[in-house]
């Protein structure tokens, strides 16, 4: 997912404002997280039913970067094989859908980035800029969401491209009606972004943008599904409906997919629980319901796994700001809400978690950022944020990496 920037919204609804704002920067919960390093069988296990075995666990090597005196990094992400934090005024507005405005203050038009060394964990390529402009990311294309809540057909998206020189926003490529839950949604794979809006000026749509070029290279009538989870692997976008997805009456319980070139969404599986959370890689994808999980593997969605999903791992995404689920070194990766908080892996065969080590970062209010990358879980403690705008941050912040520690 990427950028979402919306303009000063004049008097409007300040308290949607807010909703926006919270419903995409995840939940807020005081967190105690157990991390897992890649790959580490033998290690504690629990069974999805939560059974555990008699193993002791390998524990973990911590290392961690004090980022206090830095401008505020609120926003972890792995782009094109590079770990980049990002933020802003307004918090990070990358990969983040959440609302940069408020009726009486202007959007955050300055935000700020750096590489994270995987190994060192030093930070480089410090650079500020324009919020909209892709190249402080590391990408080509970003959307760029003008959110105005209430008003009929008046938010738009429009799509940012680097360019030469510097970068350019083009013009209006989807309009729609804001009303709390029918927020532009997007994620990138297989070289496209995509966005889809239940509540567009032509009805429910999908946009395929080229994310080299920021071309719409189709637009694809969809179902009319509001909160929707989206994911991507080489057999083309899955969606599903989640358990938000309320705001057009009873959506079909199914999993679709919108197959390369094709010109409408198929029905892949029915009988499939409202969804909590879903990830796709390579051929197969994941969906996480309520107290089941299931896997499916190929285009024609192949049921390859079936199993009790403990109702402890984790809460329900909306579809909006950065994704609680990643799918990377051979597994599925998530914080979710067991001893305060953990991190955890699933592995994609077995469908069984392992926990390590614990970490108790210092600030409380926020679920933390976390990416899988090089065998090691990375894991972002925010600075701490005011509870009314402007979102005004102070105290401790720091990014952490686990490793599995050698036998």
């Amino acid at each position: 997912m990427t950028l979402a920037r919306a303009p000063a919204v004049g008097d409007r609804l300040h308290a949607l404002i807010e909703e926006a704002r919270r419903r995409a920067r995840r939940r807020r919960l005081a967190w105690t997280v157990i991390v897992v390093a890649a790959g580490a069988a033998g290690g504690l296990g629990y069974a999805l039913s939560g059974g555990t075995s008699a193993q002791p666990p390998l524990g973990a090597v911590v290392r961690s970067l004090d980022l206090s005196g830095s401008a505020g990094y609120e926003s972890l992400a792995l782009v094109r094989g590079r770990l980049i934090l990002s933020g802003g005024p307004n918090g990070s507005l990358y990969p983040s859908a959440s609302v940069a405005a408020s009726p009486h203050w202007p959007a955050a038009r300055r935000c700020w980035s750096a590489v994270v060394d995987p190994g060192t964990l030093k930070l480089s390529h410090r650079r500020t800029g324009a919020c909209d402009d892709p190249r402080l990311y590391g990408v080509d294309v970003l959307p760029v969401n003008f959110v105005d809540n209430g008003g009929r057909d008046d938010s738009t998206v429009r799509i940012a491209r680097a360019t030469r020189r510097g970068y350019a926003v083009g013009p209006v490529v989807l309009r729609y009606t804001e009303t709390s839950d029918t927020d532009a949604e997007w994620i990138y794979g297989d070289g496209f972004l995509w966005i889809y809006e239940p509540d567009a000026t032509g009805g429910s749509e999908l946009l395929q943008v080229s994310a080299t070029t920021g071309a719409v290279v189709d637009r694809i009538p969809m179902p009319m599904i509001s909160r929707p989870l989206l994911a991507v692997d080489a057999d083309g976008l899955w969606f599903a409906p989640s358990g938000t997805s309320a705001w057009n009456g009873h959506p079909v319980r199914a999993l679709y997919r919108v197959a390369p070139g094709a010109r409408r969404p198929q029905i892949a599986a029915r009988q499939i629980p409202l969804a909590r959370w879903l990830v796709a890689k390579g051929h197969a994808v994941w969906v996480g319901g309520a107290d089941d999980l299931w896997r499916f593997g190929g285009p024609d969605a192949r049921p390859e796994l079936n199993r009790s999903l403990d109702a402890a791992l984790g809460d329900g995404e909306l579809g909006y700001g950065e994704p609680g689920y990643v799918v990377a070194a051979g597994g599925v990766w998530t914080v979710v809400p067991r001893r305060g908080e953990s991190v955890i892996r699933l592995d994609p065969k077995l469908g069984r978690a392992t926990l390590t080590v614990a970490l108790r970062p210092r600030q409380t209010d926020e679920s933390p950022p976390l990416v899988v990358f090089h065998g090691a879980a990375f894991v972002l403690d925010p600075p701490a944020q005011s509870g009314a705008y402007p979102y005004r941050r102070s105290g401790f912040s720091a990014l952490y990496r686990v490793t599995r520690r050698a036998r």
